[in-house]
């Protein structure tokens, strides 16, 4: 066995191979790192460590071409110096030659594959934390400039914010303890909503494609702003689902809602836990073998889903409290368990009741219309209290919707009162107007959190047996069945393409080794470009191939084929050429 020689190639090839592997793997590492300092997320001292955890997330993409450049670069210099020629006097032949390029490749493959599963992924939330530890510091940023703060669909506008106000730990009711807390002053708040509209011609017509279909875009309307005096922002970590969400508290709130252009004080608004996104985690991307695993089967550990489960339990809570109300009407012909607002009791009493796919008709019965009465045949009739003294509310028609918009989880609803009398305690305290609106009325028993507390899955589940007749409800568990599948199939996706990266190391080794000693009377661009040509066209087929895998147009069979065939590619040239060599 020629161990010396195999010293000597794998020393040259080690160190070539650290070399270029290094300077690829910092300037791939300080490229990701741009966005966060651009952004003024880190300090000197924190790029610093931002770069060093994101190097190993950068092996994957560097070392196949760093493998390429230096087993091409050793080859081609042994062939210039005759050492190849010299080997093969000696009867040493090209297999045993590649013998240490090929163990070299199996050690780098298997490395490669053990540090993108499990490794890599450590780092990444390295970096993640680096960065999200300074996420007041961004927000306090924003708001000084004078600029809007974006969480989800919410948005927020401050006069002043301070940042790293004291927490008593007794004050959190065995809840958990944030880990930053800031101030916001003279604070306003928005909820925001996109929805697919049509694109109008010049002739206010929608647009149609070739085959027939209207063209859409996404337009984002304000739905419900709210300023308040005061806002605490509390910021958590929650390292059993890898994530970070803030909370917000309102206090003296103003909430004016855009549709019915109704204004309402609030002394206290609390807002939903709302996710804040970070560039190193939560995706496939940067997670683990066995975090992937547990996704796949548990797919609320994704941001992405559990916002696609949040919009289909605010769909599904305004659905079955519209189901509710509508059985109560009918069995009793008044609901009693409402509150608004100010947490003052409403009861609904209507004649006749007719549920729709997101509201609730009631109305007079024919009977009294006929008969007429002390209020003029209204038949519906609200008893609740305004400034401080009872009154009764006589109505011919009215509606019940859901406001999904509130600030909380709970749905909350919105009366709208036609044709209405208001009598006080007076015989002649009377008042007529056309239309009231009584908005913000809660239900008594809790609709959403059950659901919240469903897995996605299950949510599903429940979902379908609802969505006939609620077109809302139809959709979006829809949409999560697909976003659901989606997920999976990014997983598998992610594992194929780590697979592949791996092996591809191995496989450059030998081409590069192979097409040296083919190409050895060539230029040494040559011998480059043809080495790397390969390389960078089963790079491109790996990528292309994991997207191909996220799309559901494309079955999965075509896309693994498409992942593997740069490999499968790489294979057939470097058997091509070795048998070339050999009869050479």
């Amino acid at each position: 066995m020629p161990l010396t020689l195999y010293r000597y190639i794998l020393f040259e090839v080690l160190k070539l191979l650290a070399a270029s592997t290094l300077v690829l793997v910092v300037v791939m590492s300080f490229g990701v790192a741009i966005k966060p300092i651009s952004e003024g997320l880190l300090e000197p001292i924190q790029m610093v460590k931002v770069i060093l955890y994101t190097m190993p997330g950068m092996l994957t993409f560097a070392l196949p071409f760093a493998a390429a450049f230096a087993s091409t670069l050793v080859f081609f210099r042994m062939c210039g110096d005759n050492e190849i020629t010299a080997c093969a006097v000696s009867g040493i032949s090209y297999r045993e030659i590649l013998a240490p390029i090929f163990v070299l490749g199996l050690v780098l493959t298997l490395s490669m594959f053990f540090l993108s599963n499990w490794i890599v992924p450590k780092f990444w939330q390295l970096a993640a934390r680096e960065v999200e530890q300074d996420v007041a510091r961004m927000l306090i940023r924003q708001i000084q400039r004078g600029e809007v703060v974006r969480m989800d669909d919410w948005i927020i506008y401050a006069d002043y914010a301070q940042d790293g106000i004291d927490i008593d730990p007794t004050t959190t009711d065995d809840k958990p303890v944030p880990q930053n807390r800031m101030l916001l002053l003279g604070a306003a708040v928005g909820k925001t909503q996109s929805e697919r509209r049509p694109i109008l011609n010049s002739e206010g017509e929608p647009k149609k494609n070739k085959e027939g279909k209207v063209i859409t875009e996404y337009h984002t309307r304000l739905r419900a702003d709210y300023t308040a005096e005061r806002v605490w922002v509390d910021l958590f970590y929650d390292d059993l689902n890898d994530r970070a969400y803030a909370t917000l508290s309102l206090n003296q709130v103003a909430m004016n809602n855009p549709e019915s252009g109704r204004l309402i004080s609030l002394k206290h608004a609390p807002i939903k836990e709302q996710e804040v996104p970070s560039p190193f985690r939560q995706r496939p991307k940067y997670m683990s073998l066995t975090r992937l695993r547990n996704m796949a089967r548990e797919p609320d550990m994704s941001p992405e889903i559990r916002y696609h489960k949040q919009v289909l339990v605010d769909a599904l809570a305004s659905r079955q409290l519209l189901i509710r109300l509508e059985k109560q009407f009918q069995q009793q012909n008044v609901v009693g368990n409402l509150t608004d607002h100010a947490d003052r009791t409403v009861q609904i009493r209507a004649e006749t009741v007719r549920l729709l796919h997101d509201r609730i008709t009631l109305g007079t019965s024919k009977q009294t219309l006929r008969r007429g009465s002390e209020y003029g045949g209204r038949g519906i009739e609200v008893v609740t209290t305004i400034d401080q003294a009872p009154k009764r509310i006589f109505a011919r028609t009215a509606e019940i919707s859901v406001d999904r918009h509130a600030l909380d989880d709970e749905p909350r609803l919105r009366l709208t009162l036609f044709d209405t009398v208001v009598a006080g305690s007076g015989p002649t305290d009377q008042t007529a107007q056309r239309e009231l609106q009584l908005p913000l009325l809660k239900y008594a028993q809790p609709i959403a959190q059950p659901l919240i507390e469903r897995g996605a899955e299950e949510l599903s589940e429940v979902a379908s047996t609802f969505s006939r007749g609620a077109p809302e409800v139809h959709r979006h568990w829809k949409m999560l069945d697909h976003r659901i599948r989606d997920l999976r199939r990014h997983i598998t996706s992610r594992l194929h393409e780590r697979a592949a990266m791996a092996v591809m190391c191995l496989l450059v080794l030998l081409l590069g080794g192979i097409m040296s000693m083919l190409l050895r009377n060539q230029m040494p661009l040559a011998i480059f470009f043809w080495c790397f040509m390969p390389t960078v066209l089963a790079f491109v087929t790996v990528s292309s191939g994991q997207q191909m895998f996220e799309s559901h147009d494309i079955s999965s069979v075509l896309s693994t084929s498409m992942i593997w065939s740069g490999n499968g590619g790489l294979a057939v040239i470097i058997i091509g050429i070795y048998a070339k060599l050999r009869r050479n």
